[in-house]
């Protein structure tokens, strides 16, 4: 579906002193909010609003009480405290300071579609009406508005109205579809066999890629016995989707299985769940950050217990790297709901990414003998052994993986990468040059394996002509990365081609002027043309970079005698 305004951006104000603290300088630092956010409404309100820049939801909202306490009918600091508590999914916070927000503004849009769904879920329909009805943020609220009246009408056994006022012509894509999608659901729980498949033909022709219209039109056909067309329908989708989503499977094997089917959603509130959800995960599939939480958790108030909400949620933390979080809703999510294996494979990567590696080591370990068939699970295995650097165990795994692929497809490609990887860094190069070898086989224009490859090459004096060719392509594809610029340039430097090596590792440096590796690159080169000072000042940057072990004695050593005639030392291969 096309993407539309995001109405959060239009609430969320930003007050210009603190944005003038913020950024003169550095003066506002995280360090020095302690010192402000206990003891003033502006040390709290800059508090509130630094942790929020950096998704800290919770503590924002306590600072943003905080600054309320001092000014409770400020509406811009009441609006963000309600804003705050509803993406931190606080229920009771968040109606409280609703309906504090709409004496203050009676049309203000977030705070009359909480209400609105807060009584949609109590089945006060008139009362949810009158909110979304007051509700003031153009197409969105106007299209939540009709869908939610047809889910009312449809509960009070009004089929035909709900129908109508569905089928009002709109002239934005999005809304249309939004519409026909919740037709088809309308129709199905009343029965409605011929609407619902003439409705859900529509948009499976424009969207067969969706997993949520896929999986409620396949059971759709199976309930309505024709379980043929819905396995056709889930088979296409398998066919063309690099990740086979677990619900599809499930659906797929209760087919099978000819276990009876029921509709995708059976309650008006299951039904208005299913907009806030769809808002929400394409929100924040598209870098949404706010939006997304708001909209999933409205989807949460109305249908608790909704894994598929609570996984999006944890992955939309997961990106914004609020780990524990993200595993706080992983967590919730019951052992047998289909994502459940899913949710055991991200929390694994949550804990990685908090340093906790071993931990979500033995966190999937405990589960590939129960799912030894599925190839997610070997994956993940494989990428946190790579992590741990335990490479003959990510090469196991990833090996697991590739032996469960029944037929190599382009988006298999980083099977092959990741093991290919794991057997450079295992000095068995032959396999692994096999394996990168495919990876570009199943997926040419790979800019990370056409580097890899490429760069393994050069550093090991092999197929020189033939490892600039992958390496510029990669600079080709993504030309502002550091570590591709590095590579070329580093290539050039094997061919002896200094001059041509100083212009590109100089931007090599000026893209990643953090990594050591690229700058002891510049180093080396800065060298070979004479300019002997600037290389060491730029050897004595790289002991400031966090080398490894192996790079510091290299580095001391050339400190001291520079480089040799002709250049001995090997340089250190990393991921790139």
């Amino acid at each position: 579906m096309k993407k539309f305004l995001s109405p959060v951006a239009t609430l969320i104000c930003v007050f210009s002193i603190s944005g003038a603290l913020l950024l003169s300088g550095g003066v506002l630092a995280e360090k020095s909010l302690p010192n402000l956010q206990s003891n003033s409404f502006l040390g709290s309100y800059l508090a509130g609003r630094y942790a929020s820049s950096k998704h800290d939801t919770g503590e924002a909202a306590l600072y943003m009480r905080r600054a309320l306490n001092y000014e409770p009918n400020n509406k811009r600091i009441l609006e963000q405290s309600f804003l705050l508590e509803l993406m931190g999914g606080d229920w009771k916070l968040a109606s409280d300071l609703s309906k504090k927000l709409i004496k203050i503004d009676a049309a203000h849009p977030f705070a009359r579609l909480y209400r609105g769904v807060d009584e949609f879920r109590l089945k006060n329909y008139s009362a949810a009406e009158a909110h979304f009805l007051a509700s003031n943020d153009g197409p969105l609220s106007a299209l939540i508005e009709k869908i939610s009246q047809a889910w009312i009408l449809s509960e009070q056994g009004k089929y035909p109205q709900a129908m109508k006022l569905l089928n009002q012509k709109s002239d934005t894509d999005w809304v249309r579809d939004y519409q026909q999608y919740h037709r088809a659901l309308i129709a199905d729980v009343n029965g409605k066999v011929k609407d619902a498949q003439k409705a859900y033909s529509r948009l499976y022709r424009k969207y067969h890629q969706m997993v949520r219209l896929v999986g409620s039109y396949a059971q759709f056909l199976a309930k309505n016995n024709q379980r043929r067309a819905a396995l056709t329908v889930l088979s296409k989708h398998f066919s063309r989707a690099r990740f086979q989503h677990p619900d599809l499977l499930l659906i797929e094997k209760k087919i099978k299985a000819k276990i009876p089917m029921a509709s995708h959603v059976q309650t008006a509130q299951e039904g208005l769940a299913e907009i806030f959800f769809s808002l929400g995960d394409r929100r924040a599939e598209n870098g949404g950050v706010d939006d997304g939480l708001i909209f999933l958790q409205m989807a949460r108030l109305l249908r608790p217990q909704f894994a598929a909400a609570d996984y999006s949620l944890a992955s939309l933390l997961y990106r914004v790297k609020k780990y524990d979080r993200s595993i706080v809703y992983l967590n919730g999510i019951e052992q047998q709901e289909p994502i459940w294996l899913d949710a055991q494979i991200l929390k694994a990567q949550s804990l990685s990414s908090k340093k906790q590696t071993a931990t979500a080591i033995q966190v999937l370990e405990e589960l590939r003998e129960k799912y030894s068939s599925d190839i997610d699970l070997f994956n993940a295995l494989g990428k946190l052994y790579l992590d741990e650097k335990k490479y003959s165990e990510a090469a196991t795994n990833y090996s697991k993986a590739i032996a469960l692929l029944k037929k190599p497809r382009p988006s298999d490609w980083f099977y092959y990468y990741g093991r290919g990887i794991s057997y450079e860094r295992s000095k068995e190069w032959p396999k692994a040059e096999k394996d990168f070898k495919s990876a570009l086989k199943l997926s040419p224009n790979r800019p990370d394996v056409l580097n890899y490859l490429g760069y393994s090459w050069v550093d090991q004096n092999l197929n020189l002509s033939n490892a600039m060719k992958l390496i510029r392509k990669a600079v080709k594809l993504k030309p502002n990365s550091g570590y591709y610029v590095d590579s070329l340039g580093w290539a050039h430097y094997r061919l002896g081609q200094y001059k041509q090596a100083v212009t590109i590792l100089e931007k090599a440096v000026m893209l990643r002027p953090d990594d050591p590796v690229i700058n002891d690159h510049l180093g080396d080169v800065y060298w070979r043309v004479g300019r002997k000072n600037e290389a060491r000042f730029q050897w004595k940057q790289v002991l400031s970079l966090e080398p490894t072990d192996e790079l510091i004695k290299q580095i001391n050593k050339k400190m001291v005698d520079g480089l040799p005639v002709k250049r001995q030392a090997k340089a250190s291969i990393k991921e790139k």
